[in-house]
């Protein structure tokens, strides 16, 4: 999306080059999702919409987002790896559209000419409805063919786009594409290949490459071969498996959609993974999320303890006996570990409680 003058030839790759919007959910992130936009801006990838979701930010998110497209916010020192991604700045100001909720319902903004739109939606309505809000969004634009669903707390390389397109585009029969995942702040390491492995038995992921070295060697085919989902913080979808499959499912808020989401469209869509598609991510800087049991917030847990059972139910209801043992000891390993908050949080996800009655947690909260 790199600034260029439209010449014969550039207005002719962009008629030839299938429009896709780039989605981000922001919740009381916008130095992150600042971080992630001026490397979407720093793509190659010339038929590129990005479009912010605000799921009911209390910092005051979207004023800050709207004065960085102005020119008018100053960003911290950049770190190495986000230099390699954006080794020259776009230039500001970025023309931009802010909607609310009925705006974005109803599609407006697109015959606007512009290629980036915040959504004001006025509360958290959770991963997935914050994803749906801009998907309903995107898809009101016809020419949308395929939406990139990326973490906002990511920062990509510029080829990062064009290489996911080309592999979707390569394989007729997939709905899905995942990209190389390296952990932002240990660019040296591998945070997931793709997507992931899933047990039906203790209903949990294996990451796919995780913390391996960034120099290991990879078989792109067999890791395609062996996902059962990929990485919701790297997700290229194709309208038509949209179309298809469905919206995510909001009733889960964190963790499980994107499970789901293959779950419903698998048997009509491959998984395709692009390898020398490079995603840096800070990995779960707004809930406190992180692979690593220990650093993961009480709210993180509690998430994924309630998530996993409900996933379990929905598609495999004769294991949940198993998933539910699991999701105890998991508990209680947190227990005797010490780690109290987190042994709490998963226990009240076990017995049916709501956030609210555990931790005093609202989405609005």
């Amino acid at each position: 999306m790199t600034q260029l003058t439209l010449t014969s030839s550039y207005t002719l790759e962009l008629r030839n080059t299938p429009a896709i919007v780039t989605l981000l959910v922001n919740w009381n992130g916008s130095d992150d999702t600042i971080d992630c936009l001026e490397s979407l801006f720093a793509s190659d990838y010339c038929n590129q919409f990005v479009v912010v979701v605000d799921n009911g930010s209390k910092d005051n998110s979207l004023s800050k987002l709207a004065a960085w497209a102005e020119g008018h916010f100053s960003m911290p020192p950049k770190t190495d790896v986000f230099r390699q991604c954006v080794p020259i700045a776009y230039g500001r100001p970025i023309p931009f559209v802010r909607l609310n909720l009925d705006d974005a319902a109803c599609g407006r903004g697109w015959d606007s000419g512009v290629n980036l739109f915040f959504i004001d939606a006025a509360r958290n309505h959770g991963f997935a409805g914050g994803v749906n809000i801009g998907i309903r969004f995107a898809l009101a634009n016809s020419a949308i063919r395929y939406v990139w669903i990326l973490n906002n707390d990511t920062v990509v390389a510029p080829d990062c786009l064009s290489r996911m397109e080309r592999r979707l585009r390569d394989e007729k029969e997939a709905g899905m594409c995942g990209s190389r995942i390296l952990f932002y702040w240990q660019p040296d390491r591998i945070q997931v290949l793709g997507g992931g492995r899933f047990s039906r038995w203790t209903g949990t992921s294996r990451l796919i490459g995780n913390n391996q070295s960034v120099l290991s060697a990879v078989d792109a085919r067999a890791i395609e071969g062996s996902l059962d989902h990929l990485s919701g913080a790297s997700m290229l979808v194709s309208r038509n498996f949209i179309e298809k499959a469905g919206l995510m499912d909001e009733g889960y808020f964190l963790y499980y959609e994107e499970l789901d989401w293959v779950m419903r469209g698998k048997n009509q869509y491959r998984l395709v993974y692009a390898d020398d598609a490079v995603v840096y991510h800070k990995e779960g800087a707004s809930i406190g999320s992180s692979h690593r049991r220990t650093n993961r917030s009480p709210l993180s847990c509690f998430f994924l303890v309630r998530s996993r059972l409900r996933f379990t139910r929905k598609f495999f209801p004769w294991a949940l006996p198993s998933v539910f043992l699991y999701s105890v000891l998991v508990s209680l390993r947190a227990l005797s570990q010490g780690r109290y908050e987190q042994a709490h949080a998963a226990y009240g996800a076990l017995r049916g409680l709501n956030a609210k009655e555990v931790l005093g947690w609202t989405p609005d909260g």
